[in-house]
């Protein structure tokens, strides 16, 4: 059970990741060279891998992401 949902949940996490890291970076990302993708790849599995090692408790990590995900809903969708 849980397996199946790491193994599929993970990669399609990691796909929306990616694709916003290299459109806010790269202007034309539909060119770029195989090796660029590769380190944005790497450095982003490199960096979810250090977070999950080093943060003890999850919900530092959820607070993190709800504070900053509202805060750019409230920017984009003003009341």
């Amino acid at each position: 059970g849980m397996g199946f949902v790491a193994i599929f949940a993970y990669p399609m996490a990691n796909f929306t990741a990616r694709l916003t890291i290299r459109s806010l970076i790269f202007k034309r990302w539909d060119v770029l060279p195989d090796w660029i993708f590769y380190t944005v790849t790497t450095l982003w599995f490199i960096m979810t891998l250090l977070i999950a090692l080093f943060v003890p408790n999850i919900s530092i990590v959820f607070g993190l992401t709800g504070s900053l995900g509202c805060t750019a809903v409230m920017f984009f969708f003003p009341g």
